[in-house]
């Protein structure tokens, strides 16, 4: 039925589309004039007319022409961008014109800036997306991706135990399995790295971070189903000529990073970025006898370099990580005990990918492209007396072709995948192993008519060696109702193939025995959502309000089930209704030419059908709420920024008859953490000092039996909230452009 609608609905949009083709545009590329390169995002403005637009990634525009204006006759265009002089271009209608901007040597009078609002929430693009900037990744330390998003209300980062430090990001409800996480558009955090990949991508390597809520676009694949993450790392050729980040903790984890860009000639650049982290130092803040912060030492390597020619643009890097994590029992803390519960994690991997490009120079629009990905992981893990031991290899290459129908209002892509998935497993007495060989295929088309309305709709087909072929319909509309005012709709189907225990690390953290009822079948599900994104003036400043609303179900899912017994972890698939609806409401402001305010707030209702009732998803909080202050003086010389998270009741997988008897609470109780960080800058530094749960809450009994942890009792599983205390930290940036 919801493909059936799909297609009506991709029938009723191209035909309705097809009937503006004729409408009269002014379609260019904006170049510099001295490099012949393309100028992303300059502001284009047609004289007379309330039309304008802006010139996107490669420097290509298309805007409407006065409909009272006689065709045959050209019309009067200016071209706007910082750090180039503004040009007014006679430009002629229906026919492709280039315009030429001059770079600005010298720079006099008065240059009035407005600062942003940190995160943007795109306009432009269909898909409800927004863009986590560099200004907003150093309000906080940002070590790692995963401590990147902490001043961001849409995505969630959960511990998955109290004892190895694995983390995964959640988002609109669903867990972080179901959110794609990409490198560049590449697959990156999947399968063996689901745990602990967001440690794998220093914070000071990030550019910045794309998010995009809802199923995407079929270019990305068959498995996002709450959202994309797409993370883009210093380029080649924009990055500084050295940086230098260098940061230590009170809990004694110190970190090095260094990057050194070399410019070899005017087409080709390379880039070197290395990274060297570790933790020394035993923390029990909440004195149960186990190390709270993994002891660990991580060595990671990131090469690049980088080719940008008139038709042919060129990229390829090479990673390799070597991470090693000591965690479980402080030796000598438990008095009677012939051992103690010892927890071992190391993780190498290698990385390349490969990203080629070809542009037609007599078709601006028209471009084919090649993304080739591939990665070979090694993990061998020891909790207690469980052992799992797994490598996986893996190859992905994308190839894409865009262009334009008639005009640049109606663009296409399509394209052909391909995934070849290797896994080797071993937990304790038990071997696993399956071999993916998935070829696919996907075509989109886009209609932007830059002024009311815009839609992306896409279909791709992937064929599985053994469950056949996967269907994934996505859709995406925008509608600007106002000039302030954007409306977005999205809905789709996504796909995956499960991974049990690379999924889910939580499976070793205790005592349970992992019981599979019935072999695990792809999990597939839908997600439909809203959003409206509302500019407005407070206080005669830039202000704006960001509503999300989004359901998310399943056909079928993989279901880890800790509500049945406190000693099995049941493994099987849905047997009822699995679903999770989301709101999300954020509000940012300047309250003056200083301060910067944010507040969200979100709503979760998640519910499962376990094998004796429906239940709520367990250790996901009912209710989250965020609050940012940001300070920043004139010149930018000093930023302070706080952030309050409030995390709300959830529930906890027990309560039924067979609750663990080691338990004392059935309910996880609201609490609420505090970041703060103060910034001083110099002409090529930058200092900072900040503090993480400047409140100092830890989650009481946090490690279920910890004074046993070889009994049937045993759970470290059992998180909802922080198990570190309180942190001060202190680091420096130093920068040579």
């Amino acid at each position: 039925m919801f493909l059936y609608r799909f297609l009506i609905i991709i029938i009723v949009l191209f035909c309705s589309n097809s009937c503006l083709l004729a409408q009269p545009s002014i379609n260019g590329k904006v170049l510099d004039a001295k490099t012949s390169l393309p100028i992303p995002f300059a502001v284009v403005k047609n004289v007379g007319v309330t039309a304008v637009t802006s010139s996107d990634s490669i420097g290509i525009f298309r805007l409407l022409a006065d409909s009272s204006d006689d065709y045959s006759k050209a019309q009067t265009i200016i071209t706007s961008c910082v750090g180039y002089k503004t040009d007014t271009t006679v430009a002629p209608v229906f026919k492709f014109q280039n315009i030429f901007l001059l770079p600005i040597i010298e720079l006099k009078g008065v240059t009035i800036t407005e600062k942003g609002l940190g995160t943007l929430h795109s306009t432009i693009k269909t898909i409800n997306s927004e863009i986590i900037g560099d200004g907003e990744l150093k309000k906080a330390a940002c070590c790692n991706l995963s401590e990147s998003f902490e001043t961001n209300a849409s995505v969630d980062v959960t511990m998955n135990d109290g004892v190895s430090g694995a983390k995964q990001i959640s988002m609109i409800g669903l867990d972080g399995v179901y959110t794609q996480v990409l490198l560049e558009n590449t697959p990156y955090v999947r399968a063996l790295s689901s745990s602990y990949g967001l440690n794998f991508i220093p914070g000071s390597w990030i550019e910045s971070i794309d998010i995009s809520k809802g199923t995407g676009s079929v270019v990305n694949g068959y498995e996002a189903l709450s959202g994309i993450v797409n993370v883009e790392l210093q380029k080649p050729d924009k990055a500084n000529k050295l940086l230098v980040n260098i940061y230590a903790s009170s809990a004694g984890r110190a970190e090095t990073n260094i990057s050194y860009q070399l410019k070899i000639n005017e087409k080709w650049n390379y880039l070197l970025m290395a990274h060297h982290s570790r933790v020394l130092m035993i923390n029990d803040f909440n004195k149960d006898g186990f190390i709270d912060i993994p002891l660990s030492v991580q060595y990671n390597v990131f090469n690049r370099i980088k080719y940008n020619g008139k038709r042919f643009l060129f990229q390829a890097g090479t990673q390799l990580i070597d991470d090693d994590k000591k965690a479980g029992q402080i030796w000598g803390g438990l008095l009677g005990f012939p051992k103690t519960y010892q927890i071992m994690i190391h993780n190498r991997q290698g990385m390349f990918f490969t990203k080629t490009a070809f542009n037609f120079l007599n078709s601006p629009y028209r471009s084919i492209g090649l993304i080739t990905n591939g990665k070979m992981q090694e993990q061998q893990s020891e909790f207690g007396n469980k052992t799992y031991v797994a490598v996986y290899n893996s190859f992905y290459s994308n190839l894409i072709f865009q262009d334009i129908i008639g005009d640049s209002r109606h663009k296409y892509k399509v394209g052909a995948t391909y995934l070849y998935d290797h896994f080797i497993e071993n937990y304790n007495d038990s071997s696993f192993s399956r071999i993916d060989n998935m070829p696919g295929a996907f075509a989109e088309y886009n209609f932007d008519n830059l002024s009311k309305f815009s839609s992306i709709v896409g279909f791709r087909v992937d064929n599985h060696p053994k469950y056949g072929v996967f269907y994934t319909p996505k859709i995406n509309l925008k509608y600007r109702a106002h000039k302030n005012t954007t409306l977005r709709f999205s809905a789709g189907l996504g796909t995956r193939i499960s991974n049990v225990f690379m999924d889910n690390t939580g499976l070793f953290a205790n005592a349970r025995k992992v019981v599979v009822l019935e072999k695990p079948l792809p999990e597939k599900g839908y997600s439909v959502g809203i959003n409206l994104l509302q500019k407005f003036k407070a206080f005669g400043k830039d202000a704006e309000f960001v509503l999300d609303i989004y359901r998310s179900g399943f056909s079928n899912q993989v279901v880890i089930d800790f509500y049945e017994s406190y000693k099995n972890v049941f493994i099987y698939n849905l047997k009822g209704k699995s679903y999770a609806n989301a709101l999300q409401a954020e509000v940012s402001m300047h309250l003056n030419e200083f301060f910067t305010v944010k507040g969200a707030y979100k709503f979760y209702k998640i519910e499962t059908k376990y094998l004796s009732s429906t239940q709520a998803k367990p250790m996901i909080p009912t209710s989250r709420a965020l609050f940012n202050i940001s300070y920043t003086s004139k010149f930018d010389i000093w930023k302070a920024d706080a952030s309050f998270r409030y995390n709300g009741v959830s529930r906890l997988p027990v309560g039924n008859s067979h609750s663990n008897p080691e338990m004392k609470q059935t309910i996880g109780k609201a609490f609420i953490t505090a970041y703060m960080q103060l910034t001083k800058a110099f002409k090529k530094m930058e200092v900072y000092v900040g503090c993480e749960n400047l409140l100092n809450y830890l989650q009481p009994n946090a490690i279920v039996s910890a004074n046993k942890p070889f009994s049937d009792t045993f759970d470290a599983t059992m998180i909802y909230g922080p198990v570190t205390g309180r942190i001060i930290y202190t680091g420096l940036r130093y920068n040579i452009k």
